[in-house]
């Protein structure tokens, strides 16, 4: 992943470690929008509703994501997270770009 998605926020220090600044990015769901997920359109048609929307798991609702590249503390979810923000996003990219296929 670019790291032109990825915002230094400077304006907002950890919280936690005190880092002088932290990380923002678009959530990397690809169905959520403003933090919330159409289950209408995302999940099943005739389970649910238009209009029927969950939180979305991925960013908390908050429709970015924001963490500390120092110690790792996600502010959307408000927990650790495992192992860098930086190979979380990338992760999240190759899955949704080139899932596995069962055989």
């Amino acid at each position: 992943m670019d790291d032109d998605y990825i915002e230094d926020d400077y304006e907002s220090p950890c919280s936690k470690c005190g880092h002088v600044f932290t990380r923002r990015s678009d959530c990397t769901n690809y169905c959520c929008e403003d933090g919330q997920i159409d289950l209408y359109e995302y999940d099943d048609p005739i389970n649910f509703s238009p209009g029927e929307y969950e939180t979305c798991p991925q960013c908390g609702g908050a429709g970015r994501l924001h963490w500390c590249p120092n110690c790792g503390w996600d502010f959307g979810l408000r927990c650790w997270m495992n192992g860098k923000p930086q190979a979380r996003l990338l992760s999240e990219w190759l899955v949704f770009y080139y899932p596995t296929t069962e055989g």
